[in-house]
């Protein structure tokens, strides 16, 4: 039996502050979570950056700013930085993955 996938709204959805308007462009990825794993924090990372940029909620011409060089930040970065976005990772750690 195969998983259903969420619409990309859904996933859009998901992500936000739920105490924020919809007009508020900050996204959390597994933030709110119990039991996080590597793999799901970098599955939800990649789910939320092609939702995000499938349905031009962010355009090339934005610059985005990441939180976090842990699992999920690493990899959303990565992979909207490969979608042509201008990123900039910000951590205190000298090094990503750093835990």
């Amino acid at each position: 039996m195969a998983k259903a996938v969420l619409p990309f709204a859904d996933w859009i959805d998901c992500a936000r502050d739920p105490r924020e308007s919809n007009q508020q462009r900050l996204y959390f990825v597994g933030t709110f979570d119990r039991r996080i794993t590597f793999y799901s924090q970098q599955v939800r990372a990649l789910r939320l950056a092609h939702a995000l940029d499938e349905t031009g909620a962010i355009l090339p011409s934005h610059s985005v700013a990441v939180v976090g060089a842990g699992a999920a930040g690493a990899t959303i970065a990565m992979a909207l930085a490969l979608m042509g976005h201008d990123v900039t990772l910000y951590d205190p750690a000298d090094d990503i993955l750093h835990l």
